[in-house]
């Protein structure tokens, strides 16, 4: 058990909670790419560029990049644009892509609050002094 305890109403926590559920989203994402390239018989390099792709944007997501969550949100909408266009019949297939909007939506809000909030906290640093009085 770990003995740092992490509040879930703390906006931080709930910033990193919300980067986290993208970064999972992405790793399905490519999971699932991967797995339906691997059941067809094409090898396709587009596929692997998309699983590649995403896989870098997961990671700079991980690393609290606001511009890889960015690109990563608007990359996977206009795929699926692009794929409605192409099969508007699929419609169950957009719906479900409506959790993975949703999951990298939310990792854009959480870059930009973890940024925010952490610039918030170093300029109330540079008011109050840099050293924290611990509290009992």
């Amino acid at each position: 058990m770990s003995k740092f305890k992490l509040d879930p109403n703390d906006p931080q926590t709930q910033n990193i909670n919300s980067i986290r559920v993208a970064v999972i989203a992405s790793l399905v994402s490519i999971a699932v790419t991967l797995g339906m390239s691997a059941l067809s018989d094409t090898n396709d390099w587009a596929i692997l560029f998309d699983a590649v792709l995403v896989m870098g944007l997961a990671f700079g997501v991980l690393m609290k990049s606001r511009t890889c969550a960015i690109i990563l949100f608007i990359y996977f909408v206009l795929t699926k644009i692009a794929i409605a266009i192409v099969n508007p019949t699929n419609i169950s297939g957009h719906l479900f892509s409506i959790a993975f909007i949703m999951a990298y939506w939310m990792g854009v809000k959480g870059t930009f609050g973890y940024h925010k909030l952490k610039k918030t906290l170093a300029q109330q640093q540079t008011v109050h002094g840099a050293g924290v009085q611990p509290t009992e």
